[in-house]
């Protein structure tokens, strides 16, 4: 298949399905770059380069073409390899699609295939964002990186604070059980006093007059030297 029969077939396969064709004038690609491109074409906003092929006979001849196809898709949108169908032993297909580069095939009859499509660029649309939109949405992301850092602080902060509450309910609790024991313990001792002093008041008679089978008890003197102390 010869090079003009390619482009013509290309041509009527993009106007058919309403592409506009454009000159290289119109579009931001570089000069040396342009000598790479054989069609341009416009569907709405975007711009399609098509890079033709007239011959593969090794694969580096493949490799080459898509190398430049590659580069070409930092200016456009999308970019295709077009080539004749007798051609595509010598295509990797993966290694295509991995660079988001779509791949034509024409056969002799000049139907064309797409047999894989292309992936969008995205690195394009930026270059004609204006700058000061750009500068803004750098100043947005790094505004909300600062914020993902301050949340992610405060969350420290609350997992601390809510160990510290903790640690406070827990002190709060053995206090409890320490005055508990402490009432316990100071009602023991007032008994134990009103005893004491119930001992102390009582007195105790003169041992002739007592019974007999109290005279001699030893507890007696115990509780007479007790009342005699007070």
């Amino acid at each position: 298949m010869t090079y003009s029969t390619l482009i013509n077939t290309l041509k009527e396969y993009f106007i058919k399905r309403g592409f506009q064709i454009l000159v290289r004038e119109e579009t931001t690609i570089p000069q040396d770059l342009l000598e790479h491109v054989d069609l341009l074409f416009r569907d709405a906003n975007n711009i399609i380069a098509v890079k033709a092929v007239t011959d593969i006979l090794e694969k580096e001849q493949f490799l080459a073409s898509l190398t430049k196809a590659t580069v070409l898709r930092e200016y456009v949108d999308k970019v295709y390899i077009a080539t004749s169908t007798k051609y595509k032993p010598f295509i990797n297909g993966r290694l295509l699609s991995s660079n988001g580069v779509g791949l034509l095939l024409i056969d002799d009859e000049g139907n064309v295939q797409e047999a894989i499509p292309p992936r969008p660029t995205t690195r394009r649309t930026l270059r004609g964002i204006p700058k000061e939109y750009i500068d803004e949405l750098r100043s947005l992301r790094e505004q909300i990186n600062e914020l993902k850092k301050g949340y992610s602080d405060l969350i420290k902060e609350i997992e601390r604070f809510r160990e510290i509450v903790s640690e406070v309910r827990e002190l709060h609790n053995r206090i409890l059980k320490l005055e508990q024991r402490l009432r316990g313990e100071t009602v023991s001792l007032g008994k134990i006093e009103k005893v004491e002093e119930s001992l102390e008041t009582i007195s105790i008679p003169n041992k002739e007059e007592l019974p007999s089978y109290l005279r001699d008890n030893p507890w007696l003197q115990v509780l007479s030297r007790r009342g005699k102390g007070r």
